[in-house]
């Protein structure tokens, strides 16, 4: 359990030595951002010491939006492109290839019209449906890592083999899964040239097939550690200029998702990039910093005080106003939201929007002119 009060602190010497080095050298940066270190901050101060056209992508669009916002405000300088990397290379292929529309659902009908038109045989057909999951998992990893088929467009950037994309995986293709996943990825490069791309496609496509990239003399990059290889073939593409990256080692959690192992370390080498730190938490206090010390030792503080607690059990009625609760999985959080909730206090679960969820799930409990303590009850 963590407790916190908000305020606004000065720039640290981190922070100022950073826009020292934005302002006077062209060197390519890695600024490796903590935990709570300020990096949206550290970055908005950065680009007013840009005085070039610069490009600033963001990992979600969640952030663009932000980002795009704060533009709007005068906080980041007109001069500043703000753009996801899936907005920046759906742009870049359709640019270089012509018109292409953006269908989520392509993965999901391919893969279906392959086992129900191609697969013949009632067991092939029963293997293949019940690893179409698996199946379809393995179709879209393939893309973040760059896998093409051996054999097809031979001209294209390959960055992965098959033994790349299974090293990956949970469990390895079998020889049949296989053969479906590279007949479904031939199929849906196919029809990415027709005018038909996924999301996957977005990145995918442009990185390893080509497209028309624009040129700016500085490029600011979020979240570095989460890049998977397809997209940093696109950024090697777009980077021509000057690159600043900013990301947390310490937090690089979408392995899962095909980010690049090692990511942070193959950038910073790739560009001759200068590391800069930003270790202070703008966040957390002094004691809750001290706390993750045996995880990462070089954290540093900005407030003091500050408490930090491990609860054996939820005492709803205890917990302070203002308290950051942490746990490694959902369930227990989500029971603590429900259990806070139950007792009439605020609660915001990060990364999900449980209000519209826990409305969801009242209707289905009873009809709207119930009481709470009926709907509790039940």
């Amino acid at each position: 359990m963590l407790t916190q009060t908000a305020e606004k602190p000065k720039p640290t010497d981190e922070q100022l030595e950073i826009y020292e080095r934005v302002s006077a050298s062209p060197e390519n940066l890695l600024i490796n951002a903590l935990a709570g270190g300020g990096k949206t901050t550290t970055l908005e101060g950065a680009m007013t010491f840009i005085r070039e056209p610069t490009l600033y992508l963001a990992f979600n669009t969640s952030v663009v939006k932000e980002a795009e916002e704060r533009q709007n405000n005068g906080t980041i300088p007109s001069i500043v492109k703000i753009d996801t990397l899936n907005r920046l290379g759906l742009r870049c292929w359709r640019d270089g290839n012509g018109k292409a529309q953006t269908d989520p659902d392509k993965p999901f009908n391919l893969l279906k019209a392959y086992i129900n038109d191609q697969v013949t045989g009632r067991e092939d057909r029963r293997a293949a449906n019940e690893s179409f999951a698996d199946i379809l998992h393995a179709t879209k990893m393939a893309k973040h890592l760059g896998y093409i088929p051996t054999g097809k467009y031979p001209n294209a950037r390959r960055l992965c083999d098959i033994e790349g994309l299974n090293a990956r995986l949970e469990t390895p293709l079998t020889p049949f899964e296989q053969e479906i996943v590279d007949d479904v990825l031939f199929t849906s490069i196919q029809a990415s040239y027709a005018g038909s791309v996924d999301f996957d496609d977005q990145i995918y496509m442009p990185a390893l097939f080509g497209g028309s990239f624009p040129r700016f003399p500085n490029v600011l990059v979020d979240e570095d550690q989460d890049l998977d290889p397809a997209q940093h073939a696109l950024l090697d593409k777009v980077a021509k200029g000057r690159l600043v990256a900013v990301g947390d080692r310490w937090q690089a959690i979408y392995h899962f998702r095909g980010a690049e192992t090692g990511g942070v370390d193959k950038l910073k080498t790739k560009f001759k990039m200068q590391e800069m730190p930003l270790s202070y938490s703008f966040r957390c206090p002094e004691n809750i910093v001290k706390a993750v010390h045996w995880h990462v030792p070089h954290m540093r503080w900005i407030k003091t005080g500050g408490t930090y607690d491990i609860l054996p059990t939820l005492d709803a009625a205890a917990i302070p106003e203002g308290a950051a609760i942490i746990c490694r999985n959902n369930a227990p959080l989500f029971r603590a939201a429900f259990a806070l909730l139950s007792k009439k206090r605020s609660v915001s679960v990060a990364g999900s929007d449980i209000g519209p969820k826990i409305i969801k799930l009242l209707g289905k409990m009873g009809s709207p002119r119930d009481s709470s303590e009926v709907l509790i009850k039940r």
